[in-house]
């Protein structure tokens, strides 16, 4: 008999977590020694990632002749880049992103074939081009910007390659496996500082809570808030990853969970994620969005739960009324009894204090806007205009939102620009019947409500990556059959 990967992962994941508990009884478990820990979570989750990256290549159907083998390349490196994006965004997603982006060019002189890029991306490069354009008149001068790269770089460098669609499935699995071993490692992590850790479980994830008084060995200073005292609780979940903001890691997690959700329902074209495997990976990442006390990862993950649950009961029409009025009712009943409870979870005066000076800048400088990355003086400025007191010590950083921050940057035409982008591939993921393109940019755009993924690098490469590799897998499905 097969033993089967959740298995594995199930024995693992118990073993582990206990041998923790009798280290903690042995009074090993502490500040000091969670160096140790972060470094073993660093170790296995490159060992397991590896394993897995080993067995799915064997998996893919590669052909044998000479373009096959270069295909490889490709295969062994896309993954990876999908994996690095959980990572640091310097360290890791910047080498990540350059290495793919190097194998892709390498396998294009072999090939010596270009394939034109899919009309949306178009959209993507006219959304880039503002970035550029926004520089002018800015203290730094007009130049070219750096993080604008990722827009052009990875879809094109998907223009020099051609994988079949189950090449690409089989990558996807491997993404989400991984992402499985990612989740295990970081409840791991936490169970280990939860033991030193003066809190109980119940306040974790009930309260937005703080740590002070702790000795860590190599956790910078500029990791620490409210004034260099205290270290958040999202640290001691997800620190040894080396990224640890809890909005960008949701994002990545969520477009594993739709991409196991999308695996699962595509058994008749590539049986890869099972029931159990599922089910393992839902409970893991509701678990470590709960105890990271991420408001847009719990929310995201609800919304994916639910549309899921509507968009494949769609395909059978006889439950999607059941399913529907089932939602409704759901959904006006928690609005009734949770009334409190949610004001209190959508509550959030720094934002509403940054949207507030950002909607009156608008105001004054609709047509024209600030420039390329000066929201933090153009906020600050019009606080002090208005006379408003910032609700910390540091000036704001950006908007918060991404459709309110580009009209910042670049008044009414960055609004236009963003929606012209985002209506064009909502065009196409509902042409082509993508779940997994609708869903990641339902998924972007809670985040560009309370943030701005694109004003930031790390953002820019995550929804980049993820929306130019959904595309692939759309068209391949186009190219291998006809629809998706």
């Amino acid at each position: 008999m097969q033993i089967r990967f959740s298995h594995i992962v199930l024995l693992a994941f118990g073993v582990l977590f206990l041998l923790i508990y009798f280290l903690a009884l042995q009074g090993l478990a502490s500040a000091g020694n969670e160096i140790y820990m972060r470094y073993a979570s660093i170790i296995l989750f490159l060992s397991a990632s590896a394993f897995i990256l080993f067995r799915g290549i064997k998996k893919m159907q590669i052909d044998v002749d000479v373009f096959g083998k270069k295909q490889l390349l490709i295969a062994v490196s896309l993954p990876v880049f999908l994996i690095a994006t959980i990572f640091h965004e310097y360290y890791v997603g910047a080498y990540a992103t350059g290495i793919f982006v190097g194998i892709a060019l390498v396998y294009l002189l072999l090939n010596r074939k270009f394939y034109p890029p899919v009309k949306i991306f178009y959209f993507m490069f006219f959304y880039a081009a503002m970035f550029f354009v926004g520089t002018i008149g800015t203290p730094d001068g007009f130049r070219f910007p750096e993080i604008s790269l990722s827009f052009y770089l990875i879809p094109l460098s998907f223009c020099c390659f051609r994988l079949s669609q189950k090449t690409l499935l089989r990558i996807a699995h491997i993404f989400f496996r991984a992402m499985i071993i990612y989740l295990i490692i970081c409840v791991l992590y936490w169970w280990f500082n939860f033991q030193y850790l003066d809190r109980s479980f119940f306040d974790w994830i009930t309260s937005k809570i703080m740590f002070g008084n702790l000795e860590l060995i190599g956790w910078d200073t500029k990791l620490l808030l409210a004034k260099g005292e205290y270290f958040a609780a999202f640290f001691f979940v997800d620190r040894w990853a080396g990224y640890f903001h809890p909005t960008f890691v949701s994002m990545v997690l969520l477009f594993a969970l739709i991409t196991g959700f999308y695996l699962y329902h595509k058994k008749d074209i590539l049986p890869t994620v099972n029931r159990v495997e599922l089910l393992i990976y839902m409970v893991l990442c509701f678990l470590v969005i709960v105890l990271m006390e991420s408001r847009i990862g719990f929310t995201g993950f609800v919304f994916v739960i639910a549309a899921t649950g509507l968009y494949y009961a769609k395909l059978k029409k006889r439950f999607f009324v059941v399913v529907l009025l089932c939602y409704i009712i759901v959904g006006v009943t928690t609005v009734f009894v949770l009334d409190d409870p949610l004001d209190k979870f959508t509550d959030d005066h720094i934002r509403d204090t940054y949207n507030t000076l950002s909607i009156n800048y608008i105001k004054e400088h609709f047509w024209s806007g600030c420039g390329f990355h000066e929201q933090t003086p153009a906020l600050l400025g019009q606080a002090q205009a208005m006379g408003i007191e910032l609700p910390n010590a540091e000036p704001p950083r950006h908007a918060h939102n991404q459709f309110i921050g580009d009209m910042v940057e670049y008044g009414v035409w960055g609004l236009f620009t963003l929606l012209a982008m985002l209506g064009a591939f909502t065009y196409y993921a509902i042409k082509r019947r993508s779940y997994l393109l609708q869903l990641c940019l339902c998924i972007s755009l809670l985040l560009m409500l309370i943030d701005e993924p694109l004003y930031i690098q790390e953002g820019i490469t995550r929804f980049t990556v993820f929306i130019v590799f959904f595309v692939a897998i759309a068209e391949s499905g186009k190219i291998s059959s006809g629809k998706v």
